[in-house]
């Protein structure tokens, strides 16, 4: 797997694992309505912009074929609690079909490498409260819930919880080579 900056012309891709992450993981969480609603084009103008944003890396997994099976977005921590040094997680989607291979690790990894290389000291991301599998994965990843919790009824619908987890970034992210552009 080769991970690598992600390009304009890989947004589309990323779109339709967006939805095919949200509507499979999401499965039982998330109003089913609401799951069956959102739209790979909708998710498209969503990256488009995200994309835009200065400070904010897109990173993607790409298969020994070439085709992306996987991103992850890395920014500076957009909480009013976030010190200096604090970068946020906002998103590990695989193709639901590349799921439990270890590619979701080895991104993260990726991703951490670049927290290290960037200097910031800490990272935390957001995940549904009644997401198991997602925190479990967290968990191993050596991310901590840190007791913080929102609802976003406009994002995922009324009743929502998301719990944010954290952890430090150290000497030992930098152990994988210095992301690549």
């Amino acid at each position: 797997m080769l991970i690598r900056r992600a390009r304009e012309r890989d947004l589309p891709r990323v779109a339709e694992i967006h939805v095919a992450g949200w509507r499979t993981a999401y499965a039982g969480l998330i109003d089913p309505a609401r799951l069956a609603a959102i739209s790979i084009e909708e998710r498209l103008e969503l990256w488009r912009e995200a994309f835009a944003v200065p400070g904010s890396e897109l990173w993607v997994a790409e298969s020994g074929g070439g085709e992306v099976v996987g991103f992850s977005r890395l920014l500076p921590a957009r909480d009013a609690d976030a010190g200096p040094g604090i970068a946020e997680i906002s998103h590990v989607y695989l193709d639901p079909d590349c799921c439990d291979r270890g590619l979701g690790g080895e991104l993260l990894r990726h991703v951490l490498a670049s927290c290290h290389a960037r200097d910031f000291t800490g990272v935390w991301l957001w995940v549904l409260e009644g997401n198991a599998r997602a925190r479990r994965f967290y968990e191993r990843e050596g991310f901590t819930a840190d007791g913080a919790r929102k609802v976003d009824p406009d994002w995922h619908g009324p009743g929502v919880v998301e719990v944010r987890y954290r952890r430090f970034v150290g000497v030992g992210d930098r152990a994988i080579a210095r992301p690549a552009d």
